[in-house]
């Protein structure tokens, strides 16, 4: 079954801490569902590693994954489950061992 993928479908980047963006920022064709993201970071400032304050704003668009995605995703996680499967089987193995000698 396809899943709904979410992504970036805009994105924005003001300096500073911003409590409010004018509508004319925002680009045009937007949909009702489309999810708005705001991120905030207060900046950091240390010896080694600095970076100002600065906001995002994100704008998220859904859809559908695609056949080859679908594919992929699911190849992955069979993947995953074999490994998860293989693991548990080594670890009853050792205990195993553990237990009878």
């Amino acid at each position: 079954m396809k899943e709904i993928i979410k992504e970036v479908y805009w994105e924005k980047r003001y300096e500073g801490i911003v409590d409010s963006i004018p509508f004319g920022h925002l680009p045009v064709g937007l949909l009702s569902t489309d999810e708005l993201i705001f991120v905030f970071d207060e900046g950091y400032y240390s010896e080694n590693n600095s970076w100002d304050a600065f906001s995002e704003l994100r704008i998220l668009r859904s859809r559908l994954e695609t056949d080859e995605e679908e594919e992929k995703r699911q190849e992955k996680e069979e993947k995953e489950k074999n490994r998860r499967k293989e693991n548990r089987r080594q670890r009853y193995l050792q205990l195993k061992k553990e237990f009878e000698g």
